[in-house]
């Protein structure tokens, strides 16, 4: 991506979020703060989307800035978190229950 890319990529999820975003009809729309939470994990890990929108709890290791796939389409995998990443999982509510993140 290019630097203009990033921060439209960026403002689009922003809009998103806020309920901004138009729609094809004209109107606007949001989505899912979950998706918004998915699509920024994927950009700043670098992960394969189907390894984030599996992702469980347990899976992911704060202390030691990283999530530890048992079964990633390559075998067990590290995924290293930087500061974005941690501050995004941060933002994300355990729901009682429920294992995925």
């Amino acid at each position: 991506m290019q630097p203009d890319e990033i921060g439209r990529f960026a403002h689009a999820l922003g809009l998103a979020e806020r309920g901004q975003l138009p729609n094809a009809r004209g109107g606007l729309r949001s989505i899912s703060p979950y998706a918004v939470w998915a699509i920024r994990l994927i950009y700043f890990t670098g992960a394969r989307k189907d390894e984030i929108l599996g992702l469980r709890w347990d899976h992911v290791n704060l202390e030691r800035a990283q999530l530890e796939l048992p079964d990633s389409k390559t075998g067990a995998k590290i995924v290293l978190l930087n500061p974005a990443a941690l501050e995004v999982l941060g933002q994300i509510e355990r729901v009682d229950g429920n294992p995925h993140v």
